[in-house]
């Protein structure tokens, strides 16, 4: 299996990254990754900051990363914000479809906060 990493690390290309790795790859429930390599929604993220899809095996660089794109950018748009990425994913309601649309809609966010950050910054 071969995972596609994001090119930067910011949260809406990561994010785009992480979709196309669970559309090529596959998807998962209850684990970051299978023995074919489908990842869940936490899995394509880590996949797509540096090719491994596991999540406790990092560094904290990667931790904060995941951590922010993860309340900053998905946790909003979920129905149960406070129950977490892993309950939504793994539901038995949850389809791939609804995955990925998640992460398409995190990652539009993530470019209007981007935009707005740069905005921002170029008026100081």
């Amino acid at each position: 299996m071969t995972y596609i990493i994001s090119p930067t690390k910011e949260p809406a290309d990561i994010l785009e990254a992480a979709i196309q790795n669970i559309k090529k790859n596959g998807w998962c429930k209850g684990k970051y990754s299978d023995y074919n390599g489908a990842v869940c929604m936490l899995g394509a993220i880590n996949v797509s900051i540096d090719g491994n899809p596991d999540g406790w095996r990092v560094n904290n660089k990667k931790d904060t990363l995941r951590r922010s794109i993860a309340e900053n950018y998905i946790r909003p748009l979920l129905d149960t914000p406070n129950t977490g990425i892993p309950y939504f994913n793994d539901n038995s309601t949850t389809t791939r479809e609804d995955v990925i649309n998640i992460l398409r809609k995190a990652a539009a966010l993530a470019r209007v906060k981007d935009e707005t950050n740069s905005d921002l910054s170029s008026r100081s």
